[in-house]
C-alpha cells in the first residue's frame, strides 16, 4: 500500500511534468482565415487543453513561399521549443483533404522555378502572359523575326 503523502506527492509530480510538456505535440486546426501573413485558426479537438482559436503569424514549409490557404482546411501547429507563446504551422492539409489546394499561392526563387503541368493559369512577374520559342516568328511594332536563341532560365512544355 502506497502511503497517501507519496500518493499526493507522485501525483504532482505527474500533473507538472504533463504540463510542462504539453506544448510539445503537433495539434491540429482548421484554417477559419487567413492571408499570407496571418491565420485564424480554430482546434480541431478541444478536449486537449489548447487554445480553441488561435491568431498565428505563418511560417511556411516552403522556402520562397507564401499563400492564402482555403478557408476549412487543415494544418498542424506546433508550439516552438515548447513555449505557449510561439506557435508555428508546420504542415498542410493533404491532397486528400478538398480543401488542401490554397486560394492564392506566390512562389520566389533566387535562380529558378519549376510548376506542374496541371496548373491551369500561370501568371509571370510583371504580369507577362506570353512567351516565345526558338523558331517562333515574332511581331514588335512594324518589326518582325524568327527567335534564334534563348535563356537557358526559362523553359516551355
Amino acid at each position: 500500500m502506497i502511503p497517501y503523502k507519496l500518493l499526493t506527492t507522485l501525483r504532482a509530480l505527474v500533473s507538472e511534468l504533463t504540463s510542462a510538456y504539453r506544448y510539445h505535440a503537433h495539434v491540429r486546426y482548421r484554417v477559419i482565415s487567413g492571408d499570407d501573413s496571418r491565420l485564424s485558426l480554430q482546434i480541431v479537438r478541444k478536449a486537449f487543453g489548447f487554445p480553441d482559436v488561435l491568431p498565428i503569424s505563418v511560417w511556411p514549409g516552403v522556402p520562397g513561399a507564401k499563400g492564402e490557404p482555403t478557408p476549412g482546411s487543415l494544418v498542424v501547429v506546433v508550439f516552438l521549443e515548447g513555449d505557449p507563446t510561439l506557435p508555428a504551422v508546420t504542415h498542410w492539409a493533404s491532397p486528400e483533404d478538398p480543401a488542401w489546394k490554397p486560394v492564392t499561392l506566390t512562389l520566389d526563387a533566387t535562380d529558378s522555378i519549376d510548376i506542374g503541368e496541371s496548373t491551369p493559369i500561370i501568371t509571370l512577374a510583371n504580369g507577362a502572359l506570353f512567351a516565345a520559342r526558338v523558331t517562333d516568328v515574332v511581331t514588335v511594332g512594324p518589326l518582325s523575326g524568327t527567335i534564334v536563341s534563348g535563356s537557358t532560365k526559362v523553359r516551355i512544355g
